[in-house]
């Protein structure tokens, strides 16, 4: 029997061994593949991405391929654990943490254990990571001190590293006359002919924090908007999103946060020439020109937003006006998918550069400074009820002191003929 425990043993031992083989760095290359070994220690600044986002690799294919072209080098991972081999048969078992430059956390998913907090290192860039806005990823309550992390890298523009969703891309002078990246009239008048339908939303949260889902069902009482996703239990693929959005002269992208600077792939379904029609124009300030969308929290109530956006429908050359970033910005994707090379890139430099970086207190700067409006939409929708029941008690008010001011003249009046 003893036999047989010793067998298992070894069979176990050569798994281990075979996994070890695997899943170990690789220091031949910038990029730590899960199919080499470390042989020593890695020799340029080490990234971890200690967390995934949301259960997918930060560090994908394509982003690796990408920062091949990076001007600083590092070695990213998102392994915890690696083995420096010594010679076929001994290695050691090394905890990536403690080694690493740069250790990014998704927010959400991040609590700590206190082995972490007790490995801290003042030259490591512990970096806070978070593209959702502060209704649906709050950080109170967790386990690390308040100035655990370093570094912010997220979707708000007071962020160490701001990762925006996408952006518009200058067409440069040498790319004016190229239609694979710019926008030929001809091409935006063929597109804005064949659209026949209203406005279309794409949503996947039902119950929002703007509760957006108030301001669509007051529009839809004026106008037809088609609804997809998992909201109504239609849910449609990408090539079929794009199929809808060619027939459609609108899109609500109504996110279901408003808060400073959130704007998500929602508006920029913009660069599939179709115009997004926002909540609130304040939060696009400084990301996109205000001539380029519409905004609700511009109209007095749903039923005179609706007014416009039919009128637009049927005046082809004011609808375009709104689609006069083409002359300046490219047609093509800032990235695709979650491809962040460039930010990662930010990374290496800094710690190549070994940049020193502070914030005093992470609950404070991400739930304090949010500048989130719960509700958003019941706002507008009753902002203009509260103006006309304003207005008319003004009139009131107005009139009842008019006749107020004749009774006391008729008053003076008495006494003095007394």
């Amino acid at each position: 029997m003893k036999y047989f425990y010793r067998l298992l043993l070894y069979i176990l031992l050569g798994i281990a061994y075979l996994f070890l083989w695997k899943y170990s760095l690789s220091t031949n290359s910038t990029l730590l593949t899960e199919k080499k070994q470390l042989s020593s220690p890695p020799k340029n600044p080490l990234i971890l991405a200690y967390t995934k986002q949301f259960g997918k690799s930060f560090f994908h294919s394509e982003v690796l391929e990408d920062l091949e072209k990076c001007q600083y080098k590092c070695e990213y991972t998102e392994n915890q654990i690696y083995a420096y081999i010594h010679g076929l048969y001994m290695y050691q078992l090394v905890l990536l943490y403690p080694k690493s430059d740069v250790a990014i956390f998704h927010a959400r998913f991040f609590n700590p254990p206190s082995s972490i907090l007790s490995q801290q290192n003042p030259n490591r860039l512990n970096v806070f990571f978070s593209l959702e806005a502060l209704p649906y990823e709050k950080i109170s309550g967790r386990k690390y001190p308040p100035d655990f992390f370093n570094v912010s890298m997220t979707f708000r523009r007071n962020s160490t590293i701001w990762i925006p969703y996408n952006k518009f891309e200058a067409i440069k002078p040498e790319e004016k006359d190229n239609e694979t990246l710019v926008w030929a009239d001809k091409q935006v008048d063929e597109i804005v002919a064949k659209k026949r339908k209203f406005a279309v939303i794409f949503v996947s949260n039902c119950e929002t924090n703007s509760n957006r889902e108030s301001y669509l069902a007051e529009l839809q009482k004026y106008a037809n908007v088609t609804v997809h996703g998992e909201c109504n239990g239609h849910q449609i693929s990408t090539e079929e999103m794009k199929a809808e959005m060619e027939k459609h002269f609108f899109v609500l992208a109504f996110e279901n946060s408003v808060c400073e600077d959130y704007v998500t792939e929602k508006f920029w379904k913009i660069k599939n020439l179709i115009v997004p029609i926002v909540l609130k124009r304040s939060i696009l300030k400084g990301i996109a020109e205000d001539e380029y969308f519409i905004a609700a929290d511009d109209f007095d109530s749903a039923h005179t937003l609706a007014k416009r956006l039919l009128y637009l429908t049927k005046t082809p050359d004011e609808y375009k006006k709104y689609l006069s970033w083409t002359k300046k910005y490219k047609k093509t994707n800032f990235y695709k998918g979650n491809n962040w090379s460039k930010y990662f890139c930010k990374l290496c430099e800094m710690a190549t550069k070994k940049e020193e970086h502070t914030i005093e207190n992470i609950f404070e700067w991400w739930e304090m400074d949010a500048k989130c409006e719960p509700d958003f939409t019941i706002k507008v929708l009753h902002a203009h009820e509260i103006e006309t029941l304003f207005m008319k008690a003004r009139k009131i008010l107005v009139i009842f002191g008019f006749f107020f001011i004749l009774y006391l003249y008729k008053l003076l009046f008495q006494l003095l003929c007394i």
